[in-house]
Protein backbone atom coordinates (compact mmCIF):
# COMPACT_ATOMS: atom_id res chain seq x y z
CA UNK A 1 0.00 0.00 0.00
CA UNK A 2 1.85 3.33 -0.86
CA UNK A 3 2.58 5.53 1.50
CA UNK A 4 1.82 8.94 0.39
CA UNK A 5 -1.76 8.85 -1.25
CA UNK A 6 -1.51 11.90 -2.56
CA UNK A 7 1.38 10.67 -5.13
CA UNK A 8 0.14 7.71 -6.34
CA UNK A 9 -2.00 7.72 -9.38
CA UNK A 10 -5.91 6.59 -9.55
CA UNK A 11 -5.45 3.04 -10.36
CA UNK A 12 -3.21 2.57 -7.84
CA UNK A 13 -4.82 4.28 -5.32
CA UNK A 14 -8.25 2.17 -6.37
CA UNK A 15 -6.50 -0.99 -5.89
CA UNK A 16 -5.27 0.02 -2.38
CA UNK A 17 -8.56 1.02 -1.15
CA UNK A 18 -9.82 -2.41 -2.42
CA UNK A 19 -6.93 -4.13 -0.77
CA UNK A 20 -7.29 -2.74 3.01
CA UNK A 21 -11.35 -3.54 2.19
CA UNK A 22 -9.78 -7.01 2.10
CA UNK A 23 -7.58 -6.81 4.66
CA UNK A 24 -10.47 -5.68 6.80
CA UNK A 25 -12.73 -8.65 5.98
CA UNK A 26 -9.89 -10.88 6.60
CA UNK A 27 -8.93 -9.45 10.22
CA UNK A 28 -12.94 -10.50 11.09
CA UNK A 29 -12.72 -14.18 9.89
CA UNK A 30 -9.79 -14.16 11.94
CA UNK A 31 -11.71 -12.87 15.31
CA UNK A 32 -13.76 -15.83 14.63
CA UNK A 33 -11.18 -18.12 15.60
CA UNK A 34 -10.65 -16.27 18.62
CA UNK A 35 -14.06 -16.48 19.63
CA UNK A 36 -14.00 -19.96 19.13
CA UNK A 37 -11.03 -20.81 20.96
CA UNK A 38 -11.90 -18.13 23.92
CA UNK A 39 -15.33 -20.54 24.19
CA UNK A 40 -13.50 -24.03 23.60
CA UNK A 41 -11.43 -22.95 26.78
CA UNK A 42 -14.13 -20.94 28.83
CA UNK A 43 -12.88 -17.94 29.48
CA UNK A 44 -16.44 -16.36 29.86
CA UNK A 45 -16.69 -18.48 33.25
CA UNK A 46 -12.89 -17.82 33.90
CA UNK A 47 -13.37 -14.09 33.86
CA UNK A 48 -16.80 -13.97 35.25
CA UNK A 49 -18.78 -13.16 32.30
CA UNK A 50 -22.27 -14.79 32.27
CA UNK A 51 -21.91 -15.84 27.85
CA UNK A 52 -19.30 -15.18 25.55
CA UNK A 53 -21.19 -12.76 23.94
CA UNK A 54 -21.06 -10.77 27.94
CA UNK A 55 -17.08 -12.00 27.82
CA UNK A 56 -16.38 -10.11 24.36
CA UNK A 57 -18.39 -7.15 25.18
CA UNK A 58 -16.48 -6.68 28.58
CA UNK A 59 -13.03 -7.42 26.97
CA UNK A 60 -13.10 -5.13 23.25
CA UNK A 61 -15.95 -2.48 25.12
CA UNK A 62 -18.02 -2.91 22.16
CA UNK A 63 -21.75 -2.50 22.27
CA UNK A 64 -24.13 -5.06 23.25
CA UNK A 65 -25.62 -6.14 19.77
CA UNK A 66 -22.11 -5.96 18.23
CA UNK A 67 -20.78 -8.50 20.56
CA UNK A 68 -23.71 -10.67 19.61
CA UNK A 69 -23.32 -10.26 16.24
CA UNK A 70 -19.93 -11.38 16.08
CA UNK A 71 -20.13 -14.37 18.02
CA UNK A 72 -22.75 -15.14 15.93
CA UNK A 73 -20.74 -14.85 13.16
CA UNK A 74 -18.50 -16.69 14.58
CA UNK A 75 -20.90 -20.05 14.76
CA UNK A 76 -21.42 -20.06 11.52
CA UNK A 77 -18.28 -19.30 10.22
CA UNK A 78 -15.24 -20.79 12.94
CA UNK A 79 -14.83 -24.68 13.26
CA UNK A 80 -15.03 -25.97 16.43
CA UNK A 81 -12.72 -27.97 18.57
CA UNK A 82 -14.25 -30.17 21.28
CA UNK A 83 -12.86 -31.25 24.75
CA UNK A 84 -11.09 -34.20 23.10
CA UNK A 85 -9.36 -32.42 20.59
CA UNK A 86 -11.59 -33.22 17.56
CA UNK A 87 -12.26 -30.41 14.94
CA UNK A 88 -15.55 -29.72 13.90
CA UNK A 89 -15.74 -27.92 10.37
CA UNK A 90 -17.52 -24.31 10.28
CA UNK A 91 -21.47 -24.89 9.64
CA UNK A 92 -21.30 -22.73 6.65
CA UNK A 93 -17.30 -23.54 4.95
CA UNK A 94 -18.29 -21.24 1.92
CA UNK A 95 -18.89 -18.82 3.68
CA UNK A 96 -15.84 -19.06 6.04
CA UNK A 97 -13.63 -19.37 3.25
CA UNK A 98 -14.31 -16.47 0.92
CA UNK A 99 -14.10 -14.22 4.35
CA UNK A 100 -10.64 -15.79 5.37
CA UNK A 101 -9.84 -14.93 1.55
CA UNK A 102 -11.30 -11.23 2.30
CA UNK A 103 -13.71 -11.55 -0.95
CA UNK A 104 -16.66 -10.92 1.56
CA UNK A 105 -17.73 -8.28 4.19
CA UNK A 106 -19.26 -9.87 7.65
CA UNK A 107 -22.44 -7.95 6.47
CA UNK A 108 -22.24 -10.34 3.33
CA UNK A 109 -21.88 -13.34 5.42
CA UNK A 110 -24.63 -12.39 7.73
CA UNK A 111 -27.02 -11.76 4.94
CA UNK A 112 -25.84 -15.52 3.55
CA UNK A 113 -26.18 -17.37 7.25
CA UNK A 114 -29.74 -15.66 7.57
CA UNK A 115 -30.75 -16.73 4.25
CA UNK A 116 -30.23 -20.31 4.57
CA UNK A 117 -31.15 -20.18 8.11
CA UNK A 118 -34.57 -18.98 6.95
CA UNK A 119 -35.22 -22.11 4.80
CA UNK A 120 -37.54 -24.74 6.23
CA UNK A 121 -35.77 -27.78 7.49
CA UNK A 122 -36.18 -29.73 4.56
CA UNK A 123 -34.96 -27.63 2.10
CA UNK A 124 -31.80 -27.06 4.10
CA UNK A 125 -30.78 -30.37 4.39
CA UNK A 126 -31.29 -30.94 0.62
CA UNK A 127 -30.59 -27.26 -0.70
CA UNK A 128 -28.32 -25.37 2.29
CA UNK A 129 -24.65 -26.07 0.66
CA UNK A 130 -26.05 -25.45 -2.30
CA UNK A 131 -27.77 -21.72 -1.59
CA UNK A 132 -24.93 -20.90 0.85
CA UNK A 133 -22.24 -21.56 -2.54
CA UNK A 134 -24.54 -19.23 -4.68
CA UNK A 135 -24.96 -16.38 -2.47
CA UNK A 136 -21.41 -16.38 -1.92
CA UNK A 137 -21.02 -15.76 -5.75
CA UNK A 138 -23.24 -13.41 -5.75
CA UNK A 139 -21.76 -11.12 -2.59
CA UNK A 140 -18.62 -11.01 -4.32
CA UNK A 141 -20.28 -8.89 -7.00
CA UNK A 142 -22.72 -7.31 -4.94
CA UNK A 143 -23.39 -5.26 -1.57
CA UNK A 144 -25.21 -6.29 1.05
CA UNK A 145 -28.30 -4.78 0.13
CA UNK A 146 -28.52 -5.91 -3.15
CA UNK A 147 -27.24 -9.30 -2.18
CA UNK A 148 -30.61 -9.67 0.40
CA UNK A 149 -32.50 -8.88 -2.66
CA UNK A 150 -31.00 -12.23 -4.26
CA UNK A 151 -31.46 -14.27 -1.35
CA UNK A 152 -35.03 -13.51 -1.00
CA UNK A 153 -35.47 -14.41 -4.82
CA UNK A 154 -33.75 -17.70 -4.08
CA UNK A 155 -35.23 -18.56 -1.18
CA UNK A 156 -38.37 -18.27 -2.94
CA UNK A 157 -38.03 -20.25 -6.18
CA UNK A 158 -36.70 -23.12 -4.00
CA UNK A 159 -39.99 -22.67 -1.58
CA UNK A 160 -42.41 -24.46 -4.01
CA UNK A 161 -44.37 -25.39 -1.57
CA UNK A 162 -45.07 -22.23 0.27
CA UNK A 163 -43.81 -23.39 3.60
CA UNK A 164 -42.18 -19.65 3.94
CA UNK A 165 -45.48 -18.12 3.91
CA UNK A 166 -47.24 -20.84 6.16
CA UNK A 167 -48.30 -19.61 9.52
CA UNK A 168 -46.90 -21.77 11.91
CA UNK A 169 -43.36 -21.40 10.16
CA UNK A 170 -43.72 -17.47 10.17
CA UNK A 171 -44.62 -17.75 13.79
CA UNK A 172 -41.21 -19.96 14.60
CA UNK A 173 -39.32 -17.15 12.59
CA UNK A 174 -41.11 -13.74 14.06
CA UNK A 175 -38.64 -11.59 14.90
CA UNK A 176 -37.53 -7.77 16.04
CA UNK A 177 -34.62 -5.71 15.82
CA UNK A 178 -34.20 -2.50 16.85
CA UNK A 179 -31.08 -0.56 16.54
CA UNK A 180 -30.41 2.19 18.26
CA UNK A 181 -27.52 5.11 16.86
CA UNK A 182 -25.27 7.15 19.38
CA UNK A 183 -27.95 10.24 18.87
CA UNK A 184 -30.27 8.26 20.60
CA UNK A 185 -32.58 7.52 16.58
CA UNK A 186 -32.87 4.09 15.71
CA UNK A 187 -33.75 1.98 12.80
CA UNK A 188 -36.45 -0.79 13.22
CA UNK A 189 -36.24 -4.44 10.92
CA UNK A 190 -38.55 -7.53 12.09
CA UNK A 191 -40.51 -10.20 10.82
CA UNK A 192 -44.11 -10.55 11.30
CA UNK A 193 -47.12 -12.31 11.89
CA UNK A 194 -50.11 -12.21 9.64
CA UNK A 195 -52.09 -10.97 12.36
CA UNK A 196 -49.25 -8.65 13.74
CA UNK A 197 -48.48 -7.16 10.11
CA UNK A 198 -52.21 -6.15 9.87
CA UNK A 199 -52.60 -4.57 13.39
CA UNK A 200 -49.58 -2.52 12.31
CA UNK A 201 -51.02 -1.64 8.94
CA UNK A 202 -54.69 -0.79 10.29
CA UNK A 203 -52.82 1.57 12.61
CA UNK A 204 -50.23 3.21 10.60
CA UNK A 205 -52.13 3.94 7.52
CA UNK A 206 -54.87 5.69 9.71
CA UNK A 207 -51.63 8.20 10.66
CA UNK A 208 -50.17 8.30 7.56
CA UNK A 209 -52.96 10.14 5.89
CA UNK A 210 -51.88 13.35 4.12
CA UNK A 211 -53.16 16.72 6.20
CA UNK A 212 -53.54 19.60 4.02
CA UNK A 213 -51.68 22.86 5.96
CA UNK A 214 -53.81 25.88 7.00
CA UNK A 215 -53.21 27.39 3.79
CA UNK A 216 -53.89 24.56 1.71
CA UNK A 217 -50.62 23.14 0.24
CA UNK A 218 -50.25 19.43 -0.02
CA UNK A 219 -49.20 17.73 3.04
CA UNK A 220 -44.76 17.34 1.52
CA UNK A 221 -44.09 14.53 3.85
CA UNK A 222 -43.45 10.77 2.50
CA UNK A 223 -45.82 7.77 3.55
CA UNK A 224 -42.95 6.74 5.45
CA UNK A 225 -42.56 10.01 7.06
CA UNK A 226 -46.05 10.32 7.60
CA UNK A 227 -45.74 6.95 9.96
Amino acid sequence: MPVDLARCDDDVLVESWRELERTRNRLAAMEHRFVAEAERRGLPFTYGAKNIAAFVRGLLRVHPREAVARVRAAAAAAPMTTLTGEVVPAPFPVVAAAQAAGTISPRHAAVIVAAVERLPDVLQVEHGARVEAELVEYAEQFDPHQLGTLALRVTTLLDQDGTLTDVAYRDRHRDLTVRQRPDGSASITGEATAELAERLLTVLDALAAPKLSIDGTKDPRTAGQRR
